[in-house]
């Protein structure tokens, strides 16, 4: 039953590029670069180029409603940052193609984005288009999907992801579901071209500490907190007070001041101690502060009038002592 399905599958796969070509006609050979390679790291970005299949020729997958496609990779770096993909449109698709990374074809979105459809050149137009997605983390040499689809179209009107004959990507293989995604079947013979740039994840730097050495029992203090991380992700901040009582804060950008209050409830010496720690869980090293508080005038209160009922004439001693 399984091979069977496979079997048919492939064949719906083969049926698929099969209508996709001749729906776009064979360009000649002079009117595709074999070699086209996007521009490489040009933001000025930390993040290098990790996976790609960059040769291009009229050879790919349509995508529109129902049918979905996808890309297998192996990434290499520990955070993935963002693809480029060669994409056309035929006709006018009504919506966005929509660009996401996956762990499992059927699985949720790691991380997404729409690349916007008056973006994308119509067939035979060859542009690499960036897809800048929110970096994901993720386990190095397993392999992920780069899953492309959108909402509406018909026969007429669809998007293209190009490829290339001759499984020039030897990590992965393109995918193809026509039932939004529930199954995929795999086609061994092309891949599609793209390029994924990704980055190891720095950890932040020791966080400052701004705020007084000193207070009172009982008195809300505030405290300023600042921290800048390697890469510049988001961060929060893991704080020890000291007294048995610590908190984490909600994620703040990397070197923005994030403002804690405390209140210690009895008097001593405390320490602070803090570190952050970025989005990806990278943690920093950690920053101190000394806390003086003084003993609480309760407490003297206390042992005062403890003395007066051990030493009851005390008192009065101490008035004539002092002239009072």
């Amino acid at each position: 039953m399984r091979n069977y399905i496979f079997r048919k599958g492939l064949v719906l796969g083969i049926i698929l590029l099969f209508v996709g070509a001749s729906i776009l006609p064979i360009v000649s050979g002079d009117e595709f670069e074999s070699s086209f390679s996007s521009n490489i790291n040009t933001r000025g970005d930390r993040d290098q180029i990790d996976q790609y299949q960059r040769d291009i020729e009229n050879i790919g997958q349509i995508f529109r409603d129902n049918i979905w496609v996808a890309q297998s990779i192996k990434p290499i770096y520990t955070i993935q940052t963002r693809a480029n993909l060669v994409i056309c449109k035929h006709g006018s698709p009504p919506n966005d193609a929509l660009i996401s990374l996956r762990d499992s074809l059927s699985g949720p979105d790691l991380t997404s984005i729409a690349i916007p459809k008056e973006q994308i050149p119509s067939y035979p137009g060859i542009l690499w288009l960036e897809a800048n997605y929110d970096d994901v983390q993720v386990t190095p040499q397993q392999t992920y999907y780069i899953v492309a689809r959108t909402t509406g179209g018909d026969d007429s009107n669809y998007y293209y992801w190009y490829g290339y004959n001759g499984d020039p990507y030897t990590e992965g293989d393109p995918w193809y579901s026509l039932d939004y995604g529930v199954w995929w079947g795999v086609i061994y013979f092309i891949d599609h071209s793209f390029e994924t740039y990704g980055r190891e994840n720095l950890p932040p730097f020791a966080p400052t500490i701004i705020g007084p050495a000193s207070g009172r029992p009982g008195e809300t203090i505030d405290y300023t907190f600042n921290a800048l991380d390697g890469d510049a992700d988001d961060l929060r901040f893991i704080i020890d007070w000291g007294d048995s009582t610590s908190e984490t804060t909600d994620y703040v950008s990397s070197g923005d001041d994030k403002i804690v209050s405390h209140t210690w409830t009895a008097g001593g010496s405390f320490t602070i101690t803090v570190k952050a720690e970025d989005v990806f869980g990278m943690q920093g090293p950690v920053s101190t502060k000394v806390v003086t508080m003084p003993k609480n005038k309760a407490t003297q209160n206390s042992m005062f009038n403890w003395f007066l009922e051990i030493f009851p004439n005390s008192f009065t001693i101490i008035r004539q002592l002092f002239g009072y």
